[in-house]
């Protein structure tokens, strides 16, 4: 290697312009300008022709190209870093991490030479340098070498700086985004919780008047009737009269104990011992209890040849009492929303250690905005449909399936059909 001891004035405006990158670029926020005028310095040193930048992708471990200077035809720096991977030339320098003057270090492609210089920062590489040469590297001056190394730690520490306040800056604006998004969703979170407060409060200021009031006035009106006209019904007109007292005061019964049980159901999900105990009783027989629900109902409304039950016998982990309860509020509804004559259709099945039971209707069905809606004290198009009932069933079934570890889910089209599937444990016997 030739050596010359009079450092080339040459040099003096490249430390120059060294000086001068590292005054103004140092707060330089885009990384185009800050690698278009790191590797125009480059091209200051005497013998270089071309510089380009590589810049080391942390995640993939590969090197993309960034820059080349003078500009050159887009598919001509990947051709050179690749030949030059195959020479041994950037691994050399990787290794290195630092300008070594051995064969490993330099190349020759055609009749060019090219050099490698790597870019390091705090921990590890950041990219490299490759620099296309006048002069085979051999036959520079140490001036050179020197030089270029000086620049090449500017450079790196320039570029490192510039990368980490980038990806700060994306830090910061995703954060932001994130903040504004969740943001975003606690006021649209907020604003339904407040339209559902609203909602219920309407409900119940509608339905459970109305719903303890219906009976009440029935049961008092017949009395009353019955008091001032005692001697105006026969016989057979008494008895009616005192059916639909009857049927008033159990229509009243079933409300008052669906709200007390309700409740009850709300105080025990904050009572983890409760819970676990009752996930440990058994239904020995789901076929037994639906069964016998199903012939109380259609007895009751004259539906026996409207329900189809085609069974799965299982032992499931929930007492007989609530498991009762559910099928009796799903068969409940799909009976007083349901037309007689038309079809009811109960299947049960086990599977993937859950028993899964379905309730079919042909009835008035739901929106999909009305199941997203189902909720305790919540009925829809009261003033359109009159059955009785204050939305408590499907919550009441709702909230004993969370508690015992099991699932409800809702298929409905409006005008035509509703069907109610849910999911219960096996019992482990």
């Amino acid at each position: 290697m030739m050596i010359d001891n009079d450092f080339n004035n040459n040099y003096y405006v490249v430390l120059e312009a060294i000086e001068e990158y590292c005054r103004y670029r140092i707060h330089e926020r885009r990384l185009s300008t800050v690698s278009n005028q790191g590797l125009s310095i480059f091209l200051q040193i005497p013998d270089v022709k071309t510089a380009s930048l590589y810049l080391l992708d942390d995640e993939t471990l590969e090197f993309h190209h960034e820059e080349t200077i003078p500009e050159v035809r887009n598919s001509k720096p990947t051709l050179i870093f690749q030949q030059l991977i195959e020479a041994g030339v950037i691994g050399n320098a990787m290794r290195n991490t630092s300008i070594s003057y051995g064969d490993k270090s330099t190349a020759k492609i055609g009749d060019d030479h090219y050099i490698t210089i790597p870019l390091i920062k705090a921990e590890g590489v950041l990219g490299i340098v490759i620099l296309k040469l006048d002069t085979p590297p051999d036959q520079l001056d140490q001036s050179f070498f020197m030089v270029s190394n000086i620049h090449s730690s500017v450079f790196s520490f320039t570029l490192e700086n510039l990368l980490l306040h980038l990806e700060n800056e994306k830090n910061k604006e995703n954060t932001d985004q994130l903040i504004a998004y969740r943001t975003l969703n606690l006021v649209q979170s907020k604003n339904k919780l407040s339209q559902k407060f609203e909602d219920l409060q309407s409900n119940l200021s509608m339905a459970l008047p109305h719903e303890f009031r219906t009976p009440i006035n029935q049961i008092l009106g017949t009395i009353d009737y019955l008091i001032k006209y005692p001697d105006l019904l026969n016989p057979e007109e008494e008895k009616e009269v005192l059916i639909d007292i009857k049927e008033s005061a159990e229509r009243l019964k079933r409300l008052t104990e669906n709200y007390l049980f309700y409740a009850n159901l709300s105080l025990m999900t904050t009572d983890m011992i409760s819970i676990v105990e009752l996930q440990k009783k058994i239904t020995p027989s789901i076929v037994e209890s639906i069964d016998y629900k199903v012939k109380m109902y259609a007895d009751r409304f004259d539906r026996s040849k409207d329900i189809e039950f085609i069974a799965e016998d299982a032992s499931i982990a929930m007492s007989q009492e609530y498991f009762d309860k559910i099928v009796e509020e799903l068969l409940d509804n799909a009976i007083k929303y349901s037309e007689p004559n038309t079809v009811i259709e109960i299947i049960s099945k086990v599977e993937d250690d859950f028993l899964h039971l379905s309730i079919s209707d042909k009835g008035r069905g739901m929106s999909k905005e009305q199941i997203d809606q189902i909720d305790a004290y919540v009925q829809f198009e009261r003033q359109v449909y009159e059955q009785q009932g204050s939305g408590l069933g499907v919550s009441i079934v709702t909230k004993l399936l969370d508690l015992h570890r099991g699932k409800i889910s809702f298929e409905s089209n409006l005008g035509e059909y509703t069907t109610v599937r849910i999911q219960i444990p096996i019992a482990n016997l």
